[in-house]
């Protein structure tokens, strides 16, 4: 199964293990898709939706619009749950954390909040005692430090101890404390970055440039010096981290153009390697997507790349590339 059709660079996700949804920039609608089979239903909107996320088990779907509305969906029923007026400008980036908890979302008024799922599914929200509708969805946190619009989002396991990732095209990428919203850090490089991705082991931040380059940024801990000229990234809170000309990150080089995407993919070593894993040292796996029409699989050691592909054809068992990139988030089974 291909698909064909305008559709938007982060308007594909996954929902469980079985279906996904995607969005055409043209069409005012959600299409839903299984894995094995034709299209399969599609939600209409008074607009189009560019950004979709979902919860990981598949049950609530989040979208954003130009116009700054978010909408969400119980997936079981269909039902569109709830539609506020998130952002002044369109929605660029959304995420799901802390165990379907909460929403983030990003704009491109340069805004990001984070929403707690609870209080968008309260069937009370924004009534007063007559029940006449009051207000809006409030979120539980807002941050408006980045200068340009927010290109992506990542967070870390936990609950309150959470830190939250978000890049921008002012350049920078910033951690911060879920708990108590405090900024840890914001580090600087030399190209506006489209999306990023965050270790398990929280120690490495990848960077998509639109430069073309990817670049890894380690948190807490001395890069390799045989790997590159990086001095060590130590977050601090309030700080700020020029890793300009080289300094303190790693870069993969290998697209021609802007890297739009990236994901990381796990293998289980018990299961056996094919021919890709072989020649990766850890049991983790980069995978990038660029405006020249390539994806990239880096071994994150090395920094090479693994394989290179301009059609889903070269790689056997994938469908098509967008497939491919959202079910690197699940594990890596070849």
């Amino acid at each position: 199964m291909s698909l064909k059709g305008d559709f938007t660079p982060k308007g594909v996700c996954v929902l469980g293990s079985q279906r996904f949804a995607a969005v055409q920039a043209d069409r005012h609608s959600v299409q839903f898709f299984s894995f094995s089979h034709e299209p399969h239903g599609h939600a209409l909107l008074p607009e189009a939706v560019s950004v979709l996320a979902a919860t990981a088990d598949g049950h609530y779907l989040a979208g954003g619009a130009s116009s700054g509305t978010l909408y969400l969906w119980e997936l079981s029923s269909g039902r569109l749950v709830c539609t506020w007026p998130a952002h002044y400008k369109g929605v660029t980036t959304l995420l799901f954390i802390n165990g379907n908890s909460m929403l983030l979302s990003g704009g491109e008024d340069t805004m990001l909040h984070a929403w707690l799922l609870a209080d968008l599914l309260d069937p009370l929200l924004g009534l007063d005692q007559a029940g006449h509708v009051e207000a809006n969805p409030k979120p539980l946190h807002t941050w408006c430090d980045h200068t340009m619009q927010v290109t992506a989002l990542a967070a870390g396991i936990g609950e309150a101890s959470t830190v939250l990732v978000s890049a921008s095209l002012d350049r920078t990428v910033k951690l911060r404390r879920l708990a108590d919203g405090c900024q840890l850090c914001s580090l600087v490089l030399p190209a506006a970055i489209n999306d990023i991705a965050l270790d398990a082991g929280e120690e490495t931040i990848y960077a998509a440039g639109v430069d073309g380059f990817v670049y890894a940024l380690a948190l807490g801990a001395d890069i390799d010096v045989s790997r590159s000229s990086a001095a060590a990234v130590v977050p601090a809170a309030g700080l700020r981290y020029d890793v300009q000309d080289g300094r303190g990150y790693q870069v993969f080089v290998g697209h021609s153009c802007s890297v739009t995407c990236l994901t990381l993919a796990s293998f289980d070593p018990r299961m056996g390697r094919n021919g890709i894993e072989m020649q990766c040292r850890n049991h983790e796996l980069l995978i990038s997507g660029s405006d020249d029409g390539t994806v990239r699989i880096w071994d994150l050691d090395s920094g090479q790349t693994v394989q290179a592909a301009l059609k889903s054809e070269d790689f056997p068992g994938l469908q098509y590339k967008i497939e491919y990139l959202e079910l690197g988030r699940k594990t890596w089974n070849g």
